[in-house]
């Protein structure tokens, strides 16, 4: 089994290292008894580089199970805290957390539960897609020209969604319309050809209906439009724009600017990021593990505010990087972060500082642990 990553290039190079094993050892692959299996977002310009090469597109015969990819993310967040998938319970953050958007504040990953829904293929994916039609009609709406491809009681035209599920199947015979009437076949000579009814319920559809000038005969063919967002509908499909609008949203912050940034390092980022959640297993969480407290500086109560930069040795490495760009550096931490998200400096300056606290942060929690080893005599690293 050979892993590509989706691109031409990726699947022409594994086939440039095939036929120079070919050339030295004789031993050819044959398309014939082969198979590529594509999973997630598939670009047109790899399926035509599978064409070309004459691979067969084949399906997995099995999907995991849900409880499966629960237990392959626990083992995913186990690694991301400890290094290692079997140990379990060293955590900092919820693995839910740590899958929201980076601005919300999570790292971005994708949890594999809500990326397998798009992910399978055969006939399996197409009763999914079918079960999942009157969701997706929440994100349709319909562009009035001539109103003949667009029906009048089943497509939502009026941003009242479908007027059959406000008129109930009873308001066709109330209103005199065809169940199945295009928009166009509700109007003519620019009138609409509404029966009037005394039906309260549908009084309000009616007045609706009434305040949307009739469609007209020479103007051009209907759109369907795919929502993106409140009110904003374009003429094509987004599957960012319509995942966003699924998900589950966190509590979006201002600070993980000071994180996530073009010019960031990710180990550093990595470290800075449980930093300000104040999720470091630092003094005054260990305290009840019987740990030593005060291993930087031989502060009795370590605290993040105090390590970060209250304490004399990090303040002093914190100015040794800040250097002109801030001047007097204040040893409160909340002061530390307007002063980062402050925009009254320039780009190139504002990166700068921001790139000297990821340093300051990941070196002196380096420092504080390295001492910790010394300590307790221990040979890993945790956060």
């Amino acid at each position: 089994m050979v892993f590509t990553d989706g691109e031409p290039s990726s699947l022409q190079g594994i086939f440039s290292v095939l036929n120079e094993f070919e050339s030295w050892s004789g031993l050819a692959i044959s398309p014939a008894k082969s198979a590529i299996y594509m999973g997630g977002t598939v670009h047109q310009c790899f399926l035509d580089e599978v064409s070309r090469l004459n691979l067969p597109i084949d399906t997995l015969p099995i999907r995991l199970p849900k409880r499966c990819l629960e237990t392959i993310e626990s083992m995913c967040s186990a690694f991301l805290w400890s290094g290692t998938p079997n140990s379990s319970g060293e955590a900092k953050v919820a693995w839910d957390e740590v899958c929201m958007p980076k601005e919300e504040p999570g790292l971005g990953i994708r949890q594999l539960v809500d990326s397998s829904k798009d992910t399978q293929a055969g006939c399996w994916i197409w009763r999914k897609l079918f079960k999942l039609r009157h969701e997706a009609a929440m994100f349709l709406k319909s562009e009035i020209g001539n109103g003949k491809d667009t029906l009048f009681w089943f497509d939502n035209w009026l941003n009242m969604g479908k007027l059959i599920d406000t008129a109930g199947d009873s308001g066709t015979m109330l209103m005199g319309l065809n169940r199945y009437a295009t928009v166009a076949d509700v109007a003519s000579s620019g009138q609409w050809n509404i029966r009037r009814c005394r039906s309260y319920h549908l009084r309000a559809m009616i007045a609706a209906i009434n305040s949307v000038p009739p469609q007209v005969g020479g103007a051009g063919g209907d759109r369907v439009l795919w929502k993106h967002g409140e009110d904003n509908y374009k003429s094509w499909f987004s599957s960012s724009r319509t995942w966003d609008q699924l998900r589950v949203h966190g509590t979006a912050v201002e600070w993980s600017k000071v994180i996530w940034f073009s010019e960031s390092i990710p180990r550093f980022s990595f470290i800075v990021w449980p930093t300000v959640r104040n999720m470091l297993s630092l003094g005054d969480r260990t305290r009840a593990w019987g740990e030593i407290q005060g291993r930087l500086c031989g502060e009795p109560d370590e605290t993040r505010d105090h390590l970060f930069f209250a304490c004399l040795y990090s303040y002093t490495v914190w100015t040794d990087l800040t250097g002109y760009l801030l001047p007097r550096p204040s040893l409160d931490w909340n002061i530390t972060m307007n002063t980062l998200l402050s925009s009254q400096r320039n780009k190139v300056d504002s990166c700068l500082l921001r790139l000297a606290f990821q340093g300051s942060v990941y070196l002196l929690w380096r420092e504080r642990n390295g001492r910790s080893i010394t300590i307790r005599g221990a040979r890993r690293l945790s956060l």
